[in-house]
């Protein structure tokens, strides 16, 4: 049987390493965010830049899961030889 000190040194061990894998998982979560939000106003510039209409299609944008999809769906609007057709064709208006 073990005496209380090491119990409760043991707990905190654990708790603390609980904690540390806790904070890790928040600090990615938080940085992709962090780079989606960045990217989703890349998305927003180039829109303007190009004058297309942002208010018809920032729900669809915004809605993009990561900011992979939203680099990629970046890429692919800056380069399709008709923007607008892309737009329709990816988001069905």
């Amino acid at each position: 049987m073990s005496s209380p000190e090491v119990v409760r040194k043991r707990f905190w061990e654990v708790w603390a390493d609980e904690g540390r894998q806790e904070g890790r998982v928040e600090g990615e979560a938080r940085k992709e965010q962090q780079l989606r939000r960045e990217q989703l106003d890349a998305v927003k510039a180039f829109f303007a830049r190009k004058g297309l209409p942002w208010d018809a299609y920032a729900a669809d944008v915004e809605g993009l899961p990561s900011h992979h999809e939203a680099t990629d769906f970046l890429v692919d609007l800056a380069t399709a030889a008709d923007m607008g057709a892309f737009l329709k064709q990816r988001f069905g208006h």
